[in-house]
């Protein structure tokens, strides 16, 4: 392995290229900012992954010029129902939460990526793929990080401000000796997307309670696609090994 030293300043390092980070990302460039955004991935996600875009997060898209294409592309939810055998225990209807976009709107994560992508080119900005952070140094008036790419090689970039995005196993909040504040769900959850058909209405998520207390949900994508979600659905060790 070689070890490149390099100077390639910014003014915000950013990493981590989810839709937290891009979406940072696409704010500083509109102001001007110099930004630079590395991802220890090799491109966007290919997974639906997270689908749920609330009323709040949409008038930040708004004010970025961006709600109407993600409002193009998504499915707009106006209720959560839930249900405990053929009994409704409740009908929450998401016009009442304060907001002009009073639903939530669902979209793969995949295609929120590819919006917010598009717009960082735009606005000038690249996305460094295949990049991830070594090590962080504090010098108080900025920092220095030494990256990693795919090929092995390190180099360091200093910047005015590096900025974690980079998911619940975060390397830079671990430089930063920050805990994880949280835990594990104390079950495993099935998650599919499937064509399915006699779910209920697509306008709300629906959640059936089975006696143990334990739900099964069903989140509608856009036509006959639905996310399934179950705690402790089938034996781990088994589908491991199919």
């Amino acid at each position: 392995m070689t070890t490149d030293t390099s100077s390639s300043d910014c003014k915000v390092l950013v990493v981590g290229a989810g839709p937290t980070g891009l979406t940072l990302a696409a704010q500083l460039l509109a102001r001007g900012i110099h930004t630079r955004i590395i991802d220890k991935g090799d491109g966007p996600a290919r997974q639906s992954r997270a689908l749920g875009i609330h009323a709040r997060t949409l008038e930040v898209l708004d004010t970025m010029g961006m709600a109407e294409e993600f409002l193009a592309r998504g499915h707009r939810v106006g209720h959560l129902r839930m249900y405990a055998g053929t009994r409704r225990l409740l009908n929450l209807n998401l016009a009442h939460n304060g907001s002009r976009y009073g639903f939530v709107l669902h979209l793969p994560q995949s295609e929120t990526e590819m919006v917010l992508r598009g717009r960082v080119r735009e606005l000038g900005g690249t996305i460094e793929q295949d990049v991830q952070v070594v090590h962080l140094t504090d010098r108080g008036d900025a920092a220095d990080a030494t990256l990693r790419d795919g090929a092995g090689r390190e180099f360091e970039v200093s910047a005015g401000y590096v900025v974690g995005c980079d998911g619940a196993h975060s390397r830079v909040r671990h430089e930063l000796g920050l805990a994880f504040e949280g835990q594990p769900y104390p079950q495993d959850w099935l998650l599919a997307d499937v064509a399915l058909h006699g779910a209920g209405s697509v306008d709300a998520v629906h959640l059936f309670f089975r006696p143990n207390g334990l739900p099964l949900g069903c989140i509608p994508m856009g036509g006959h696609r639905w996310r399934l979600v179950m705690p402790n659905a089938g034996n781990q060790s088994v589908i491991s090994r199919a």
